[in-house]
């Protein structure tokens, strides 16, 4: 008699090895400042894969070349935000600050007399005035 596999569980991925990138490396393809709202995040791309979005992210830790057509994506994505005015400025900032790492500037300025107590407390040595 011959011996059944076992099922793993679950329903088998929908994963498919080049359709997935070829579409997202499509998407970042026809990406322009005239489109750019359609395809500027990760749940736009989830939606036009038809998953969900932590699909998209498992599949990104378990296929090396989804991961990368990913990265390209988002590299056009970013790329195509600087071009992209479409959005009020405090939104456009918003977003590229999530996507490219940008931040605000912080400048503080501390007093001497603290710059000099902190100096003291790691050198332990007294600064001369």
């Amino acid at each position: 008699m011959k011996k059944k596999k076992k099922n793993k569980g679950g329903r088998p991925s929908k994963y498919m090895p080049g359709r997935a990138c070829r579409l997202v490396l499509r998407i970042a393809e026809i990406m322009t400042p005239q489109n750019f709202a359609h395809y500027c995040s990760v749940y736009h791309l989830a939606v036009l894969l038809g998953v969900h979005i932590d699909t998209i992210y498992e599949w990104q830790k378990q296929h090396p070349e989804f991961s990368d057509a990913i990265k390209r994506w988002e590299t056009k994505r970013n790329a195509t935000a600087f071009e992209f005015r479409g959005w009020s400025d405090a939104r456009w900032i918003f977003c590229m600050k999530n996507w490219t790492g940008m931040t605000d500037k912080h400048d503080i300025d501390m007093p001497r007399e603290f710059t000099i107590k902190v100096k003291r407390i790691i050198t332990d040595q007294k600064l001369e005035e």
